[in-house]
């Protein structure tokens, strides 16, 4: 039976020391998305400390073996609906837990992002957890803290590339929104926002 444990990063210097996990973060692979790789090998450790972005890791445990397959990275963000493209639904959910600005008829409320999120290419490690493996370990830590401190919502950005789109959205994710981010490419270049309420 598979058996994938998590581990905070911070949690994991802690034990292995700051010189040895960074040798075993530099082995992750992304090649599909070099910011994912980039991220582990260059900021994850500082996010972390500085309390940005709090990155786990994700490990599959055999008998005789540990390797790391995946990671995400969570942060505490303010996020704005605009009242006019969102259900009904999704405004009475975000009513309970954000406030209405009239003006700008938006709802903002506090939420946890996943900022990070990829698997280990390294050495074929990829094939040992799936996309939507990672992306329930993710909710279920945010579920963890969303019992801790209140909130219903998740959220995550990504590129409009529609099999990431789609991805996202089969496993519960709906779009609320779009962003030009600061660095953005082009003025055409922007990140589709997407919601999932927990339960």
């Amino acid at each position: 039976m598979k058996k994938l444990q998590i581990y905070n990063l911070s949690d994991f210097i802690q034990k292995r020391g700051e010189n040895a996990v960074q040798t075993l973060l530099s082995t992750f692979q992304c090649p599909l998305n070099p910011s994912i790789e980039h991220f582990l090998h260059h900021n994850a450790i500082n996010f972390s400390k500085q309390g940005i972005a709090i990155t786990y890791l994700v490990f599959l445990e055999t008998n005789d073996n540990s390797r790391l397959v995946g990671y995400f990275s969570l942060a505490s963000k303010i996020i704005h609906f605009d009242k006019s493209q969102i259900s009904n639904r999704v405004q009475r959910l975000v009513n309970k837990f954000g406030e209405y600005n009239q003006s700008t008829n938006t709802y903002s409320i506090s939420a946890p992002l996943i900022a990070q999120f990829g698997k280990n290419f390294a050495y074929n490690q990829n094939q040992l957890v799936t996309g939507s493996e990672l992306l329930e370990l993710a909710l279920s830590q945010v579920k963890y803290i969303q019992s801790l401190i209140g909130g219903r919502a998740i959220y995550l950005e990504c590129d409009n590339n529609p099999k990431l789109l789609n991805f996202y959205q089969s496993n519960g994710y709906t779009i609320f929104g779009t962003r030009t981010p600061l660095n953005a490419i082009t003025p055409e270049h922007c990140l589709y926002q997407l919601v999932k309420f927990t339960k």
